[in-house]
């Protein structure tokens, strides 16, 4: 029974996608939240998310909405906001 529980879980993971930014030409790319939760897992700094590659121009993907493992939520509009001048 576990088996076909922790089996559908990870189809479920494979199947919800998470949709990354490219900082660097904007173009959007979608990964498995499985394979972003692995990376997530691996693991660097709980301050910054599971970073890809961009296949286009070889800068870094940064995921538009993601909640990580440590129950961090990132958005690349939070990333990507200016402070205002005065």
């Amino acid at each position: 029974m576990k088996k076909a529980i922790a089996s559908r879980n990870r189809y479920l993971l494979d199947k919800i996608m998470v949709k990354y930014i490219c900082l660097s030409c904007g173009i959007a790319d979608e990964f498995p939240l499985g394979v972003v939760r692995d990376f997530d897992h691996m693991g660097g700094k709980a301050s910054s998310p599971p970073i890809f590659c961009c296949q286009q121009c070889g800068g870094d993907l940064y995921p538009e909405n993601y909640k990580g493992v440590n129950g961090v939520e990132y958005k690349i509009s939070n990333l990507c906001a200016s402070p205002t001048e005065d």
